[in-house]
């Protein structure tokens, strides 16, 4: 949060932030609980579609979810807590962040692997587990499972230098 809060800090207005897979929008709350909602003009979640539906359900104008990347708009900061590693299409993913332009891109959390191949598992939690606004506003507790992927560090790094150019 601290992290968060100096790049926010950093710019001369309102800050527009992605969040990508923030789930019912903890970052979001954590800032504004620690005064910092203040510098955030716009705060956007991109969530499953399931999360996305019930975490609509809140509401606060500088607060917006979305299931889908197309739907962004510009961003300053792109932040991915603990979800990169749901997700199969880590190119595409960072090719849209990087034709976004954010200032900041802010990746922590996230699990690698050093080995050249990717390590796929299941996960089993409680949707309820998926945040901790989530029990505020799911209409039934259930057991979800979905991959979670241990990306090639080296395949990573290799990523980044392609989609930024070097």
């Amino acid at each position: 949060l601290r992290i968060l809060y100096l790049l926010l800090n950093s710019f001369a207005r309102s800050v527009l932030v992605t969040d990508f897979g923030g789930g019912a929008g903890m970052q979001f709350f954590k800032l504004n609980v620690a005064g910092g909602s203040t510098l955030i003009d716009k705060w956007t979640v991109i969530e499953t579609p399931e999360m996305t539906r019930i975490a609509k359900r809140v509401t606060n104008p500088r607060l917006e979810f979305i299931a889908d990347f197309s739907e962004t708009h510009d961003m300053d900061i792109f932040l991915a807590n603990s979800s990169i590693q749901y997700c199969n299409n880590l190119e595409a993913i960072l090719s849209n962040v990087i034709q976004s332009k954010p200032k900041y891109i802010y990746i922590s959390r996230t699990p690698f692997n050093l080995n050249d191949e990717k390590i796929i598992a299941i996960q089993k939690s409680l949707l309820s587990k998926n945040g901790p606004r989530t029990t505020n506003i799911i209409d039934k507790d259930e057991l979800v499972e979905y991959p979670i992927i241990y990306h090639s560090y080296k395949g990573f790094q290799s990523l980044l230098d392609i989609v930024t150019g070097k």
